[in-house]
């Protein structure tokens, strides 16, 4: 099931490398309860299994009886093990637990990694993230509401023509998010009823109104970092990626903002795009795109050297690898990631996350922001009730970055392997105070 581990996609590569899968706690699901897609819905997750399992004792949950086992813990932890699990079955829990017990597995002749690093997520959110990045030149400036409600109305009114993005805290795939131009009567009412008391935290962020465009389309990057160690700290940023683009040609017009905000233009995310609402545009055969929304990293290079005199690819490249550096530092030091990282050795955890980026019309890189679980699973066969035009690409991509991702850690090196690359990656250097 794609949802559980990293999903089949990662299982098939992981096996392919000699890997052998094995689940560490049992999952159930509540009978007759399935999604949209036929997959089940009420979840349930053995997590006493997994804390047995390092503790060496035998803890075997009980399977109700309107319930039935997706899958069954294994009876006994290897002495080699790569751990891998998703956000979507309480990964934190899971990684608090391993590193709680970390010294009843860990030791001489046994090696376990685990493939999260933990309060990552809390650091990513948007509010924490917008108030790390407040004083770096590619990250657009952002205020959080309610608290600072004053600052942004203070910008808003110095800073002449302007164009606004609203996003929840912690909500993903677009969801809640509108573009406003600042003078709207609608942008002061978003304003008044998310500064309110008793309001949840969301940002207003200074909106990339010039953007970069694939021929009249909106687009970002979703560029793969790796941090392989925090002490000392070690980060890798991935030469492949996506680029996601809108479905509907990009326009300032106020037909397409404010209160008639038009997501098809402004919106470079799956989620939406790839939403029966927007068939049409989705499936349609646009210039350098084509059906879909989708070309890769060498593809947008090739079209930018070709469309844009001013683009270098070694500056696009040392720009984002700068932007993936200053992310690992903050990363590293937020208190979460730090009050549980001194308690790992270097080695025993990693993760891979999803940096979206996007260019202006100068070429200058600017971060939209970076996410944990960066969606690397199997994608959907079909789309909108039709073949995805975007699957073969986007499934190369994701195999990719799961081989190189393990060649880069090595655990499998004893194995003589077919796939993955080390140069691949583009290596972070950090100042020397980074890596104590």
């Amino acid at each position: 099931m794609e949802e559980f581990g990293w999903g089949k996609l990662m299982d098939e590569a992981l096996e392919s490398r000699g890997w052998q899968i094995l689940r560490p706690c049992t999952i159930v699901a509540k009978k007759g309860v399935v999604g949209p897609k036929g997959e089940p819905e009420d979840v349930g997750i053995f997590t006493d299994e997994f804390e047995g399992l390092l503790q060496g004792e035998n803890i075997r949950g009980e399977v109700e009886p309107d319930q039935y086992a997706i899958c069954r813990r294994n009876k006994n932890i290897p002495s080699h093990a790569l751990m891998l699990m998703n956000s979507a079955i309480s990964r934190d829990d899971f990684a608090k637990m391993f590193i709680t017990h970390r010294r009843n597995i860990c030791r001489p002749g046994r090696g376990y990694c685990f493939g999260a690093i933990c309060g990552s997520e809390q650091s990513l959110e948007k509010c924490n993230f917008s108030k790390a990045f407040r004083n770096d030149d590619w990250y657009p400036t952002a205020y959080i509401l309610p608290q600072e409600e004053h600052l942004l109305r203070q910008d808003i009114k110095a800073g002449g023509k302007s164009y606004w993005i609203a996003k929840p805290n912690n909500d993903f795939g677009g969801s809640g998010i509108t573009v406003w131009s600042h003078d709207d009567p609608g942008f002061q009412k978003l304003i008044r009823e998310n500064a309110a008391k008793g309001s949840k935290r969301s940002i207003v962020q200074r909106y990339l109104h010039d953007p970069m465009l694939i021929g009249p389309y909106k687009f970002h990057m979703r560029i793969h970092m790796v941090i392989t160690s925090l002490k000392p700290l070690k980060a890798f940023v991935h030469e492949g990626g996506q680029v996601l683009c809108g479905t509907r040609p990009y326009s300032l017009s106020k037909k397409l903002l404010n209160g008639k905000f038009d997501k098809a233009v402004h919106l470079t995310n799956q989620c939406f795009n790839a939403n029966p609402i927007n068939k049409d545009n989705y499936m349609k055969s646009k210039p350098v795109i084509g059906k879909g929304q989708q070309i890769t990293i060498p593809e947008l290079e090739k079209y930018l050297q070709k469309n844009h005199k001013g683009f270098d690819k070694k500056d696009l490249w040392r720009q984002i690898v700068h932007i993936a550096r200053r992310n690992a530092e903050y990363m590293a030091s937020f208190r979460t990631v730090r009050k549980y990282a001194d308690k790992l050795d270097s080695g025993e955890c990693f993760e891979v996350f999803g940096m979206d980026l996007m260019l202006d019309k100068n070429c200058k890189v600017w971060m939209c922001e970076t996410n944990n679980s960066p969606g690397l699973g199997y994608p959907d066969r079909k789309v909108l009730g039709e073949p995805n035009p975007d699957y073969q690409k986007e499934i190369n991509m994701c195999r990719s970055v799961h081989h190189d991702t393990m060649t880069l850690l090595g655990f499998d090196a004893c194995k003589k392997q077919t796939k993955g690359s080390l140069s691949h990656w583009y290596e972070i250097e950090f100042p020397e105070e980074d890596l104590e």
